[in-house]
């Protein structure tokens, strides 16, 4: 069966935000007029150890900002410089994976939708699954794949101040406005920390416990070990929110420590078509802050 370069372009165009270790690779294998590009945010050791071939490896940390609020989104020069090397435009795909299941790579997807780039898809538990599922990697330094014209791959993208302005408030929150909506009863959160945390017993910021109201459901519960840490079916996810006391039908608002562990909780939400956004200020913010601790609960999971 042969693949027009036309029909490759239309496929693309119909990806999901989550896509199959076995998708990309057919994919890849076939001509296309649209720049793909993997990138992968494994530690650097294990990208050089081996990779897919034609991946770009990004160091994840770049990703988040300086203490004590790291979660937060970086500077605009820092934005800038990750579109730069990424060699970015318009019309190009990215396709991220990590090796941890995709937290980092949930991270990066909030990320780009900040500064406006949704072009971005995840691929299923990442390099375990990848790895898991016996598909060919390289283990020698491989340039990636030739760009397409640029009269293909469109203009240039530079994110800027204005492009960050109009884009970050659809997925993200503030602690002043996290504030004013629990305190109205309008919001629900989704804490994708550990029970431990949750409950106050390890001691993580000055503040320790919970924002109130908050539902405990940990972002490792998300994964099947038994599927190479993909994500569980969707029907799954679906109840564990449930059960958690989410309602599917309200907003949510995700956090961790850092928001690198709600990384996966807001890439979950999205791929199940939540009105979800993460609080990128997380608990380092919120349990360290003077004026939230008439919004801090201590009480256990059930």
């Amino acid at each position: 069966m042969t693949h027009s370069i036309s029909s490759q372009t239309s496929e693309l165009e119909h990806w999901s935000l989550l896509i199959q270790p076995q998708q990309l690779l057919d994919y890849m294998q076939r001509p296309t007029e649209t720049r793909v590009l993997v990138v992968d945010l494994s530690p650097k050791a294990t990208f050089e150890q081996q990779h897919v071939e034609g991946a770009m490896w990004l160091d994840p940390t770049r990703t988040k900002t300086h203490p004590p609020f790291n979660g937060k989104l970086p500077e605009i020069q820092q934005l800038q410089s990750i579109a730069a090397d990424l060699d970015l435009h318009h019309n190009d795909h990215l396709v991220v994976m990590d090796a941890e299941g995709g937290a980092w790579a949930g991270r990066f997807v909030w990320l780009m939708l900040s500064i406006g780039f949704s072009n971005v898809h995840v691929v299923d538990g990442g390099r375990i699954a990848w790895e898991g599922l016996g598909l060919p990697m390289v283990n020698t330094k491989s340039d990636p794949a030739a760009p397409p014209p640029a009269s293909v791959r469109g203009s240039v993208f530079l994110p800027d101040a204005s492009s960050v302005a109009a884009s970050a408030p659809a997925v993200s929150v503030d602690l002043s406005t996290l504030k004013e909506l629990v305190e109205a009863g309008q919001v629900q959160i989704w804490d994708a920390r550990s029970a431990e945390e949750f409950a106050g017993r390890r001691v993580t910021a000055k503040n320790n416990g919970h924002i109130k109201g908050a539902c405990h459901l940990e972002w490792t519960s998300l994964l099947d070990p038994r599927n190479h840490y993909r994500l569980r079916p969707d029907a799954d996810l679906s109840k564990l929110l449930t059960q958690a006391g989410l309602d599917p039908d309200r907003q949510i608002v995700t956090h961790c420590q850092t928001h690198h562990r709600s990384g996966l909780t807001f890439l979950v939400g999205r791929q199940l078509g939540l009105d979800i956004k993460a609080y990128p200020g997380s608990w380092s913010e919120w349990g360290n802050s003077d004026s939230t601790g008439h919004l801090i609960e201590q009480t256990g999971v059930a």
